[in-house]
């Protein structure tokens, strides 16, 4: 529904449905054209979402150019820009390219996925371009360095690590912290959902089946019936 105006001195046309008369049309010194969906909030630090052939002009420091991604310089809040799925924030030097739904800081042409804690960082001069449905975990100390072609995909099935370029692919379960080695749950007390009791030797990744908690991985042989520091490996 149509809210009331909430800015009298700013507000020279009609609010915009659906958004809780947040969304101002017709600002002093704002221009939109061919517009779905688009907010604008008090007429400083605009915010402008899901809008095609936007032009903004004359409006504190924010324009943009023809669709063309430029942003202007003294930009003051936050700048959104969806065109070719472009998006700019802040004006300093962050942007988001088309990635579908894949965020990238300072231009370099690193992906951020929005993910509940899932998310691309700038790992000591990584770069991954053209993101799709690319995750890494926790956002520290985890990226991807010495994998050549290799993805993270949806967060829940494949796993890489920076290990050595150490990759796994379709591990469901396993998962990789802080490059110290690979384990799983009931290893060196790292948990992971859906652990099936398999562990990892932490220095070659080899794997030791049916592992009953923690093993000296130091003294467990693969494929031998040994007695470990606490447990039994089989």
């Amino acid at each position: 529904t149509i809210k009331e105006n909430q800015w009298p001195k700013t507000f020279t046309g009609v609010c915009i449905r659906k958004c809780t008369g947040l969304c101002i049309r017709k600002c002093a010194g704002v221009c939109i054209r061919k517009c779905t969906g688009v907010c604008i909030r008090k007429c400083t630090g605009l915010c402008i979402r899901k809008c095609t052939g936007v032009c903004i002009r004359k409006c504190t420091g924010v324009c943009f150019r023809k669709c063309t991604g430029v942003c202007i310089r003294k930009c003051t809040g936050v700048c959104t820009r969806k065109c070719a799925g472009v998006r700019f924030r802040k004006c300093t030097g962050v942007c988001i390219r088309k990635c579908a739904g894949v965020r990238i800081r300072k231009c370099t042409g690193v992906c951020f996925r929005k993910c509940t804690g899932v998310c691309f960082r700038k790992c000591a001069g990584v770069r991954i371009r053209k993101c799709t449905g690319v995750c890494i975990r926790k956002c520290t100390g985890v990226c991807i360095r010495t994998c050549t072609g290799l993805c993270i995909r949806k967060c829940t099935g494949v796993c890489i690590r920076k290990c050595a370029g150490v990759c796994i692919r379709k591990c469901t379960g396993v998962c990789f912290r802080k490059c110290t080695g690979v384990c799983i749950r009931k290893c060196a007390g790292v948990r992971i959902r859906k652990c099936t009791g398999v562990c990892f030797r932490k220095s070659t990744g080899m794997c030791i089946r049916k592992c009953t908690g923690v093993c000296n991985v130091q003294v467990c042989v693969l494929g031998n019936v040994q007695v470990c520091v606490m447990y039994r490996c089989v």
